[in-house]
């Protein structure tokens, strides 16, 4: 996956590490975000994400090696049906927490 292959990522302040399809899910989009504190984002939307079939965006917080991470204190699991706003807000989030160990 690399920077833009033709997909959007949310309207955030940030950029995201990589842009493109969704490995599992057919005609989903996925953008990585990564941040020096060692969490990340993966943000996806698609027609079977949480929100997706509206245009919202699912989000899941990564660790450094972009598995998933259910241990912060943003979420115990996705959240979905996100804006662009509320998108930007997590990020913000994920990227003020504490480095992971």
């Amino acid at each position: 996956m690399s920077i833009n292959q033709g997909f959007t990522p949310p309207k955030t302040p940030f950029t995201p590490a990589k842009s493109g399809p969704h490995k599992v899910m057919t005609g989903a989009e996925r953008h990585v975000y990564k941040f020096p504190n060692g969490h990340g984002a993966s943000v996806i939307r698609g027609p079977w994400t949480y929100g997706g079939d509206k245009g919202l965006w699912e989000l899941a917080v990564i660790n450094h090696d972009e598995s998933l991470n259910y241990g912060t204190p943003i979420t115990s699991d996705v959240e979905g049906h996100l804006t662009d706003q509320e998108v930007a807000n997590l990020l913000t989030r994920i990227s003020e927490l504490e480095g992971a160990k």
